[in-house]
């Protein structure tokens, strides 16, 4: 345990005595210095490195504005405490221009290359969900009161993914560029323009001044074309928090939406949800219950179902031979009983390692790691393994959700059929029996096609372009019975009615460019975005989704950017839930 806090408190040094010396050039333009410096300084190395050699390594790659000179004398002197609990520290700095590259090219060579790293590019959420993080929970329990008060409550909290603790919030104030930016028409009301520069106490006034003239502008939020005012540095854990005011006095802790915005259970009903209905080409907004659907569909319709099951694909396995944890999350089903799986901490589901599940009703064996980190993994079991999968495996509930899920079938859709998906399409949980009677005695033809959900859809675009960003394949199967319907209903002039991104996704992959859907079963990685031309779907049900994420870019390609930032503004307002068990939208124009 010594050993961890203190490759903790290494990684902190690291990057406060970088943080004072990142502008130091690599050589010195100034002179040379002379040769017996030089060979003083050789000499002491040469002793240090022998004196450490019999000593284990910790190597931590520290990201700075350019390779600091003192580089050598850094790492000797953080060596110089470590080799108290038993290692030494070896630095390998990196450019900020280039980091993502080198780092992909240094994690390439395995997972001894690195020990401590920075994820650029990577959320911390994602981080954690790919093995890159450390649990931390067991080990910070001692140290929790003291990292509370100094944190403040809230902040040390911040870090829990599905009550675990993997990380801890940093301060505004070790933040290397903390910057505010404030909207300049607000800005000038107040008697401030672009460039100016103001202290903490003038900002905080006047962060008070705007919240009081503004109640519905977020203070701190995600920079997603919303109105807001924000710092890049504050959301440092990517869940939309910051800190704001004088550290240690009155910290206010803000979330761009609350923890009661971002629903931990399922409606009692699940048609009892709240409906948003949002003029496709009006923007115009109605507030409704999804019991309400049936007013909006009509006779001649063809309302399309993903009826994916989601798999108990969270597994915790133990290593035989050390006992240690590692958690695996099952993919993709790669044929023979072999899984492509997220495992965390990857560095210790290495190929060739045995991990055995639920007193042995699994046994899994690491065939291969992949070049995006993932694991093949063959699985040994006696009898069916979805049933033994069913007996131990936890549903793969998003990190938001910290409550325990007690009805499983909650986290699936009442007409599921088809195992495969990682995730739900939860548009389709708000259907009841009873609704989905109605519907079809109203006339409405339903449509079901099959897409295995993956963790893919989920992830943020961090592309600059969003041309770069690259989508995740994901498998569909459309029967010739549903290519029937929906090309019958497009024929007869009625709407083709998507619930949810995959069906909508789904029916875009497999229609030609006459809008003609095609039955059979292929792999999709399609990725919509404004200036997309729909060849199939008219309107879409959907649930409220995360900024910066594939799915809002969708959603704003079939409505217009604007008219979802303006629904999605009203929905804050009026306290709609989000994310998987939250409240639902239908774009349509019926309004």
């Amino acid at each position: 345990m010594k050993k961890i806090v203190a490759m903790m408190l290494a990684a902190v040094m690291v990057l406060m005595l970088f943080a004072g010396c990142g502008a130091v050039p690599a050589t010195n333009d100034g002179g040379s210095k002379p040769a017996e410096a030089d060979s003083e300084k050789e000499d002491e190395g040469a002793e240090a490195e022998a004196e450490s050699s019999d000593l284990p390594k910790v190597t931590v790659e520290v990201i700075c504005g350019s390779v600091p000179s003192e580089t050598e004398s850094i790492q000797a002197a953080i060596s110089e405490i470590t080799k108290e609990y038993g290692f030494v520290v070896e630095l390998l700095p990196i450019e900020i221009g280039n980091a993502a590259t080198q780092l992909n090219l240094l994690l390439s060579g395995g997972d001894d290359t690195l020990d401590i790293y920075t994820t650029i590019g990577v959320t911390y959420n994602t981080a954690v969900n790919n093995g890159q993080a450390l649990e931390l929970t067991d080990l910070l329990k001692d140290y929790e009161a003291e990292m509370k008060t100094a944190l403040t409550e809230s902040v040390y909290n911040s870090g829990y993914l599905s009550g675990k603790l993997y990380g801890v919030g940093r301060l505004l104030d070790q933040a290397s560029t903390p910057c505010y930016s404030i909207r300049a028409d607000i800005a000038e009301q107040y008697g401030y323009k672009n460039g100016d520069k103001i202290d903490l106490d003038i900002l905080t006034e006047l962060f008070a001044k705007i919240r009081a003239d503004y109640p519905d502008i977020p203070l701190i939020g995600p920079n997603n074309g919303q109105p807001n005012i924000g710092d890049s540095r504050v959301d440092a854990l990517n869940n939309k928090l910051g800190v704001l005011g004088n550290y240690g006095q009155d910290e206010t802790v803000i979330d761009y939406l609350t923890r009661e915005d971002r629903r931990q259970e399922p409606c009692d009903r699940r048609d009892h949800s709240r409906l948003l209905v949002i003029g496709k080409h009006s923007g115009k907004l109605e507030h409704r219950h999804f019991y309400d659907i049936v007013d909006f569909l009509q006779p001649g319709d063809c309302l399309v179902l993903n009826n994916s099951r989601v798999l108990p694909a969270r597994l915790y396995g133990i290593k035989e031979g050390t006992g240690a944890n590692v958690e695996f999350l099952l993919l993709n089903n790669r044929g023979d009983d072999v899984w492509e799986c997220i495992a965390g901490p990857g560095k210790r589901a290495k190929e060739g390692t045995r991990f055995v599940f639920g007193d042995r009703v699994l046994v899994g064996d690491v065939l291969q790691v992949l070049n995006n980190g993932n694991r093949l993994v063959k699985f040994t079991y006696e009898g069916i393994f979805l049933e033994r999968l069913n007996e131990i495996g936890e549903m793969p509930l998003p990190h938001y959700i910290t409550h325990k899920l007690e009805d499983k079938e909650r986290y699936q859709t009442v007409y599921a059929k088809p195992a495969g998906s990682a995730a739900a399409p939860t548009a389709g949980l708000h259907y009841t029996p009873e609704l989905l009677e109605k519907i079809r005695e109203k006339g409405v033809k339903i449509a079901y096609i099959t897409l295995h959900v993956g963790i893919g859809t989920f992830r943020p675009v961090k592309a600059e372009n969003i041309e770069d960003h690259a989508m995740h394949y994901e498998n569909y199967s459309i029967s010739e019975e549903a290519a029937s319907l929906i090309n019958e209903t497009e024929a007869a002039g009625g709407r083709i009615i998507c619930t949810g991104t995959t069906c909508c996704r789904t029916l875009e992959s497999a229609a030609d460019e006459n809008g003609l859907v095609h039955a059979g079963s292929a792999a999709t990685n399609i990725f919509i975005y404004p200036g997309y031309r729909f060849k199939c779907m008219d309107e879409l049900i959907t649930n409220f989704h995360l900024p910066e994420s594939t799915l809002i870019m969708l959603v704003s390609a079939l409505c217009g950017r604007e008219n979802i930032l303006n629904a999605y503004s009203e929905a804050i307002r009026e306290r709609y839930r989000f994310f998987s068990f939250g409240d639902a939208c239908f774009i349509t124009d019926a309004i």
